[in-house]
Formats: C-alpha cells, structure tokens, sequence
C-alpha cells in the first residue's frame, strides 16, 4: 500500500511538473506509435495534437539535417544498433515567422522482437537559449574581426609613417652637406612638407573614433600638382634609394611635369599618400626599366 502511494504521489508530482513547464513528454511504441504524449510534446515539435492515441510525428517542420539525423536513429533503434538520441534540433516555418530551437532526446524504454521498441521521448524549447549562444559567438567573431582591422592598420599606418620618416631622416643627411643655396633651399622645403605630413598622419591617427563613428571629413584643398609631383618624385626616389629598391631592379622614375600650373581641389594628405602608395607598388611590381607619372 505504501509502494502504491508513493508511485502515486511521484506520479502526481510529474504531472504537475509537466502541466506547470514547457516540457513535452511522450512514451510510445516506434513501430506502431501505441502509447500517449503531452500536448507540449506535440506544440514544441510544432505538430498537431493526435488525440487518437498514436504516436507519429511526422518531423514537417524540422530542418532537414535535424529530420534527417533524428529518420536515420529511428531506424537504426528498429534495427537494435542505438539506444539513445540527444541533439539540438532547429525548426521553421514557425506562426511568428522565427525559427525555433528544441532540445530532444530519445531513450530506449524497452523492446521486444514482437512488437518493436518503446520509447521515452522528452523535449522542451531552448530558443532563448540559443539566441543567447548566437549573439556571443556573433560576439566573438566581430572581436576576431576587429582584432585583424587592427593588425593591418598597424602594419598600414607603420607603412605611412616610415615614408616621411625616411625623407626626413635622408633630406636632413644631405642638408648638412649640401652647399648650393637653391639646393639647400629645395631640401628644406621638403623636410617641412613631409614633417606637416607626419604631423597630419599623427592627426588623423586621433581621429580614428571620429572615422569609425563616420564623422571624418575630407579636406578640400587647392593642390599645385606641379609642384606636388616634383616633390613626389624627389622624396619617393630618395625613399626607395635609401632601401635599396631601384638599384636592385635598375629603375628609374620619371615625371611628366608640364609648364604651366595645373590645380586641383582634394585633400592633399589622402593624394599625396595615394601617389606615394602607386608609386611604391610600381616599383615593387616592375623587373626593369622606367616608371612614369605625371
């Protein structure tokens, strides 16, 4: 008597713990689908509630890999070669037009070589779950994203700050033996333009939350391009000279300057770096011969 109240309470227990909770529960017979189930059971695989007392889902509304695993232990249970099933399974089609996540697992009750096995079936909704998992791995990859935009902009900005860095250093080199005035007055002027250029890089490298958040703003500035080039031409081959580019390939670099003055309206800093960019690139993809700008 007391075996039979126990069983009794424990029964009424699960029942008020399936009837307060998401939780499906069925048990049934894989073969001919004797046996009974919950409707949570029924609304979590998003099948209607069979009230005739067979057990078939029909698995419509599983994505296909899910239908797919869940046919191929099925048959392999009716062949005795499994026991149990555990996987997160996706579901669409859903009424909020939402995919849906369900955990389901399937044990072996028992069976017999006369009627087949039988089945415990338990399953209950983790979506939230899974939005969660989504969004933290979504997370994680533009972390993963953000760490490789970094990495090239560090070796990108190294790249623009030694170019100027170069022509300073090199510029100055000569200064302190260069005798011609209109020579020295050349070399200084050019030290100047590529300081105000590392002062502009440094510049827009403070400003990098303002080209993030896309508040940056191109200046607008008239370029003398003749003078530009003639500049472009001395400090890049002078850069490529200092690294020993040009005379391992036998290059040289010309430009086209025509005589009258040629304006243009852009951002001088972007250009010049654009040109600087082409230029280095030109040299880096030529065997032998001349390069020509202008």
């Amino acid at each position: 008597i007391q075996e039979v109240e126990q069983k009794e309470k424990l029964d009424s227990l699960i029942n008020y713990a399936i009837s307060t909770t998401d939780i499906g529960i069925a048990c049934y017979n894989i073969i001919s689908g004797e046996g009974y189930a919950t409707e949570f059971w029924f609304s979590n695989l998003g099948e209607k509630v069979n009230k005739s007392g067979l057990i078939q889902p029909s698995y419509i509304n599983l994505k296909e890999g899910d239908k797919a695993a869940i046919t191929d232990f099925r048959q392999n249970l009716i062949k005795g070669k499994a026991g149990s099933f555990t996987n997160d399974i996706q579901l669409q089609n859903q009424p909020n037009g939402r995919n849906k996540w369900i955990r389901e697992s399937i044990f072996l009750r028992e069976t017999s070589e006369a009627s087949g096995p039988v089945v415990v079936d338990i399953n209950f909704d983790i979506t939230a779950d899974k939005v969660k998992e989504i969004i933290e791995e979504r997370k994680v990859k533009e972390v993963h994203i953000a760490y490789q935009d970094s990495d090239r902009f560090i070796n990108s900005i190294s790249h623009e700050i030694r170019t100027p860095l170069t022509s300073i250093v090199g510029f100055s080199k000569m200064l302190l033996t260069e005798q011609n005035p209109k020579e020295v007055e050349n070399i200084t002027s050019i030290i100047k333009r590529n300081n105000n250029v590392l002062i502009e890089l440094f510049n827009n490298i403070l400003s990098i939350a303002k080209i993030d958040s896309g508040l940056y703003k191109f200046s607008k500035d008239e370029v003398k391009l003749n003078g530009l080039f003639r500049e472009l031409k001395t400090a890049t081959v002078h850069m490529l000279h200092n690294e020993k580019r040009l005379t391992a390939k036998n290059i040289e670099i010309f430009a086209e300057i025509p005589l009258e003055d040629n304006v243009i309206v852009t951002d001088e800093w972007n250009f010049r770096q654009v040109m600087v960019n082409l230029l280095s690139n030109a040299v880096k993809f030529t065997k032998n011969g001349t390069i020509t700008f202008g």
